[in-house]
């Protein structure tokens, strides 16, 4: 015979294993459910249109609270040329938890990428695809620390923390411009580092502490590559009498219609007719 109470307690226990998802927290290694979003009218961001989160093999709830816009930026570019865009395919999820803590930078760097391969896995990644992702925004994408924010292992682009990226780009036209063109020498070298490195992962295998000590085949010497582009922007662009930065059509779109060889043109010139 049950008593009331025992049969309380019996008809939470039959809930609990019919309908686990509401009676206990959000399970390790899971997602909250599918995002709900929405592309905005550019075609380039996407709107998070309610709460979205992922709990990690560790417990650890990453949240991302809507609603928020991301554009896939804290994916390194060279690898959509690769993957495809960061909103098609398995990444996708994984993607908008590591855009949104990039951009709050809440947690350290360190386990924002380690979270992206995480979730991947989670959604049903094979390990060396999910490897070879992660190794490009291990290398490619944004680091940063109590003070400061900065692309990759080089150093690139660093910027106080509170100052906003937009701010950043827009401080000088000529300085945008030259760090658009190493961002877009910076995407080649990748380009060529990570398909050595995929290579490795798919033949050896390695754990994710070993491809973070992956060295680099060769240098990206950060200095030299400013230099330069700086030198090129100074020849190929000059200023009207209103201040304005007047650019040679080839070079409006830049980094996407600047290509190497149009780089190593210009940095060989030495003067161009007006």
């Amino acid at each position: 015979m049950v008593d009331r109470r025992g049969f309380l307690a019996l008809s939470a226990g039959a809930i609990a294993l019919t309908t686990p998802g509401r009676v206990f927290a959000q399970s390790r290694n899971g997602f909250s459910g599918e995002p709900l979003t929405r592309w905005l009218s550019d075609g380039i961001n996407m709107n998070l249109r309610e709460d979205f989160s992922y709990r990690d093999p560790q417990g650890l709830l990453w949240r991302v609270r809507a609603p928020y816009t991301t554009d896939g930026a804290s994916i390194p570019r060279f690898l959509w040329r690769v993957a495809g865009s960061p909103f098609v395919g398995l990444h996708r999820d994984a993607a908008i938890i590591h855009d949104a803590f990039c951009d709050t930078m809440s947690r350290s760097w360190q386990a924002t990428h380690r979270v992206f391969y995480d979730a991947m896995r989670a959604r049903g990644m094979g390990e060396t695809e999910a490897k070879i992702k992660y190794l490009a925004v291990q290398e490619g994408g944004p680091r940063w620390n109590s003070t400061h924010r900065w692309t990759g292992r080089f150093g690139l682009f660093k910027r106080p923390r509170s100052q906003s990226k937009s701010f950043f780009v827009l401080r000088d036209p000529k300085v945008a411009l030259s760090d658009r063109i190493v961002e877009r020498r910076f995407e080649e070298y990748q380009s060529t580092e990570h398909e050595q490195a995929s290579k490795l992962i798919a033949a050896e295998n390695p754990s994710l502490d070993e491809i973070d000590n992956l060295t680099p085949l060769t240098d990206f010497d950060v200095n030299s590559e400013v230099a330069n582009a700086q030198n090129i922007v100074d020849q190929m662009t000059s200023e009207n009498p209103e201040g304005q930065l007047l650019v040679p059509p080839e070079f409006l779109n830049a980094p996407e219609a600047v290509t190497p060889e149009m780089i190593e043109e210009a940095a060989a010139m030495q003067s161009i007719p007006r």
